[in-house]
């Protein structure tokens, strides 16, 4: 995959809508706490519930690596298309 549209598509090949979305929400709650917000910021910004946010949390704290990766991709991705 080279562009986040790439990334896009396949997604919304291999998933259904709710699920899409339900993906899409628990890597924006992990980017959002790799940038060091707090889960009251995450809930009121996604309107997810703590548990969801401490699960990822969980990911995060004991390996995390794909989560990681996904996040440095897509902030390599936007950067390209801010250019």
């Amino acid at each position: 995959m080279d562009t986040k549209e790439d990334i896009r598509l396949l997604f919304k090949d291999l998933f259904t809508h709710t699920e899409y979305k339900m993906f899409a929400k628990r890597l924006e709650i992990a980017r959002r706490l790799l940038l060091g917000q707090t889960y009251e910021e995450i809930d009121q910004a996604l309107k997810v519930t703590t548990p969801t946010i401490t699960s990822i949390n969980n990911i995060l704290n004991s390996a995390g690596e794909g989560l990681r990766k996904a996040d440095q991709k897509l902030n390599e991705l936007e950067k390209q298309y801010q250019k």
